[in-house]
């Protein structure tokens, strides 16, 4: 997992070429502007998922992973908290889906949650190893957020 400022992601970009092509993408997208849906970079290899959402209660946040694409969940403007746990570490709610690309699982228990706060202007990069609960309000409550998910084909 990676935390950060896209205006700080240049030490990120040799990572993989695609994680560049991401990167590059976010940096001079006028993504304010942007109209929200699922748009092909460079085909099914590098794709953008502009969002506009009210961020919701921890409980009613899904834990995921995903085994083809990294995720880099960059947020434009609001804020939210994710949630973080290493892969293996919580129960397997439902088995990875190819096609959703997905698997998800079960809540940490109680207290043993790992928040991150991402604020406008920040990214997080989540790989198969990272379990992930994005769209977490923050502890003031529920607010609008628009964010862009990258999906980064790494297979």
């Amino acid at each position: 997992m990676i935390v950060a400022r896209l205006s700080e992601c240049g030490v990120y970009r040799a990572i993989h070429p695609l994680l560049d092509a991401a990167l590059g993408f976010l940096s001079r997208t006028d993504l304010a502007r942007h109209e929200a849906g699922r748009f092909e970079i460079l085909g099914e290899r590098l794709i953008a998922i502009v969002q506009d959402y009210e961020t919701k209660q921890p409980q009613d946040c899904v834990w995921e992973s995903h085994r083809r694409y990294w995720d880099v969940q960059y947020v434009v403007s609001g804020g939210e908290r994710m949630g973080y746990a290493p892969l293996r570490t919580l129960a397997e709610k439902t088995a990875y889906d190819a096609a959703k690309e997905a698997a998800f699982y079960q809540s940490p228990p109680t207290g043993r949650e790992n928040y991150l706060t991402i604020d406008a202007g920040m990214f997080a990069v989540f790989t198969p190893q990272d379990i992930h609960s994005p769209q977490v309000a923050l502890p003031t409550g529920p607010g609008m957020v628009r964010k862009v998910v990258m999906k980064v084909e790494i297979c």
